[in-house]
């Protein structure tokens, strides 16, 4: 599985960009998201050469770029760029089911309940 990471300062969230059976296209896939974002958060944000304020920036500013009118509406328009935080890639064993595996999100009764029922699950498969 291949997803990315977003984080702002009220939230984060994860984006699955696909899955995949071959490890080589996922490591293609995320090398070329990663560059996607990397080369948009510079060349979207950071101030261009040619820049000038207009006069609308000059009237809550100084004219600075990132208090401009122009750099609102890009961080409006495209703050996932801005937000992003990385591209992960993740191997997951197929046809096999998780449930038992430790997780921050099951507490240990939970798991000794869930682990009772697949063992019983397993032996009535056994007898019938």
């Amino acid at each position: 599985m291949v997803r990315s990471y977003f984080e702002d300062y009220e939230s984060s969230r994860w984006q699955i960009i696909g899955l995949f059976t071959d490890k080589n296209i996922a490591d293609e896939v995320a090398k070329k998201w990663e560059d996607f974002y990397e080369e948009k958060k510079y060349s979207l944000f950071n101030q261009p050469k040619d820049w000038k304020p207009i006069d609308d920036d000059l009237i809550f500013s100084e004219g600075e770029w990132k208090e401009s009118y122009e750099y609102s509406n890009r961080v409006a328009e495209y703050g996932d760029i801005m937000d992003f935080r990385e591209i992960e890639v993740e191997e997951f064993d197929l046809n096999k089911d998780i449930s038992l595996n430790k997780s921050p999100f099951v507490n240990e009764s939970l798991l000794s309940l869930m682990t009772q029922w697949d063992r019983n699950h397993k032996l009535e498969k056994i007898i019938k």
